[in-house]
């Protein structure tokens, strides 16, 4: 597809960048994404959350499971957490960002136009736009050596896909997943039919030689498999509520039963450990759902450890260091 374009001046470091070609959210209108010049190579590739949707009713514009467009309310000088660069604490402070807003309520990971009623056409391009994005990042950064690919909520569940579509890009990068707020999500035919059915994710899936399988059998916890199998080399860490009420919501609209939201986090564990994962965890107590843009980021503290801290040791390639509330309900 035609380059991307840039068409809005620079607002406190970051430019918007206007994708062409066939980008666009849901509603078919422009989609667009925003890039910070600091190190060049060190960079981030940070995915936007904001819901799903799947049927006529999670897709209705308006409904609350999803926005529809991107623009300047996705301006990223609004966001704190790993996107305030003046706080010493930030481990990503100095690093450069590629952020991949969102609006298309398929978890980045869609390619397909789909009419769910009369008057409701929703273009899921997901794929498109995320990877137009990724592709973006290593024409600006092409001496990248250390990427963290990392989102929240809906932006965290394809962070180990991408990374491994990353890896493909940049070979000699040292990677880093940090997945926000999806941990929950199991093994379930209910999202591989969304996945394969709704979303056309099919064509996100890339053409690895190591690849078993296809959306009709994968999961969020087999993309960590799949991307591992891949480059065995990328580091892959999550952040999750043990009783994430935005996790327990979605997990209800697939019609999977989610009171006890920890056992699947810790169940989704087990499975991308079996599979030869090295998965790094941060399991904090509580009905929150995601921290990296927000203030909690720097004051998190399970079990004695900062999340903070946490997170700069998993950046940094430190050993491997497990947190899991003992006390989750918080």
């Amino acid at each position: 597809s035609p380059a991307p374009t840039t068409d809005v001046a620079p607002v406190a470091g970051w430019r918007q960048v206007t994708a062409s070609g066939e980008c666009m959210c849901s509603d078919g209108s422009p989609y667009s994404y925003w890039i910070r010049e600091a190190d060049p190579t060190k960079v981030v590739f940070f995915m936007q959350g904001g819901g799903a949707c799947f049927d006529a009713t999670t897709c209705t514009p308006g409904s609350g499971p999803y926005k529809t467009t991107t623009g300047a309310s996705d301006d990223p000088t609004n966001l704190s957490g790993v996107f305030d660069f003046d706080d010493g604490r930030n481990p990503l402070a100095d690093y450069s960002f590629v952020f991949a807003p969102y609006c298309t309520g398929d978890v980045h990971l869609g390619n397909a136009t789909r009419e769910y009623g009369p008057e409701l056409t929703v273009q899921h391009k997901g794929s498109v736009n995320a990877t137009t994005a990724l592709n973006d990042l290593v024409t600006q950064f092409p001496d990248t050596a250390q990427l963290v690919v990392t989102g929240e909520s809906a932006g965290s569940l394809p962070t180990p896909l991408y990374a491994g579509l990353a890896h493909d890009l940049l070979p000699n990068a040292e990677i880093t997943v940090l997945a926000d707020g999806s941990g929950a999500l199991p093994v379930a035919p209910a999202i591989n039919a969304v996945l394969a059915q709704a979303w056309g994710a099919e064509s996100a899936i890339p053409p690895w030689p190591e690849i078993v399988g296809d959306t009709a059998t994968w999961s969020p916890p087999d993309l960590f498999v799949q991307s591992h199998n891949h480059a065995p080399e990328i580091i892959f860490g999550r952040h999750d509520y043990a009783f994430d009420g935005v996790q327990q919501f979605f997990l209800g609209l697939l019609g999977i039963a989610a009171a006890d939201v920890v056992t699947l986090i810790d169940q989704n564990e087990t499975y991308i450990e079996a599979g030869g994962v090295d998965l790094r965890s941060y399991i904090a107590p509580g009905q929150g759902h995601t921290v990296l843009s927000s203030p909690t980021f720097y004051t998190e503290t399970v079990e004695g450890v900062l999340l903070v801290d946490w997170v700069t040791d998993l950046i940094r390639r430190q050993p491997d260091l497990d947190v899991h509330c003992t006390d989750c309900v918080g």
